[in-house]
């Protein structure tokens, strides 16, 4: 019992640690776009 759930914790660390840095790419890119955007190099 206690190996199932030793790996469900993994297994949900993996899934939040992906989740979390996947967000924080997104709002590098987010603010780097608005950055861009307000300087006029794009659009």
């Amino acid at each position: 019992m206690s190996d199932k759930l030793i790996m469900l914790a993994k297994i949900l660390c993996v899934i939040v640690g992906i989740s979390f840095s996947l967000m924080l790419v997104a709002i590098c890119f987010s603010t780097a776009w608005r950055v861009l955007t307000l300087s006029g190099l794009v659009g």
